[in-house]
């Protein structure tokens, strides 16, 4: 009887590629439902965000506060806010974020494309960056 060779390497590559995708999976769900970044070690935040007209809103999605809150619009306009709770609402005027010399932002002339968020929670300082999409209204076709 003849006995059959026994490639360790195939085994062990067979098996990393049929591990690796699960693995990769566990990580990204462990990520996505931390409130700690595994990597950074630092506070994740996590919010609701839309933008639409002349308002932004912003829903703390974490189970804690986020206290002194530095909201940033395309890097370069900021509107603090003292404090926002968990599951909480806060709802901006657009114009009411400013450069560090003053000036508006005007959604009249400018569009927001990005939001980051910095704040202390008792985790530590956490971090958020999100690109914004749109709401734009779909016309309503007059069939008179």
């Amino acid at each position: 009887m003849g006995l059959k060779t026994f490639n360790l390497k195939k085994l062990i590559r067979k098996l990393l590629i049929s591990v690796f995708p699960f693995l990769v999976l566990t990580i990204a769900y462990i990520i996505s439902n931390s409130d700690v970044n595994p990597i950074t070690g630092k506070a994740q935040l996590k919010a609701d965000i839309e933008c639409e007209g002349i308002f932004l809103q912003i829903r703390n999605s974490n189970n804690y506060e986020w206290t002194d809150v530095h909201i940033y619009l395309n890097d370069e306009y900021l509107l603090l806010v003292p404090i926002i709770y968990p599951r909480d609402v806060i709802v901006a005027l657009l114009r009411d974020f400013k450069k560090a010399n003053g000036t508006s932002f005007d959604p009249k002339k400018m569009k927001p494309e990005e939001i980051f968020i910095k704040a202390k929670t008792q985790r530590g300082e956490g971090t958020l960056k999100r690109f914004l999409t749109h709401r734009n209204p779909i016309p309503i076709k007059n069939h008179n």
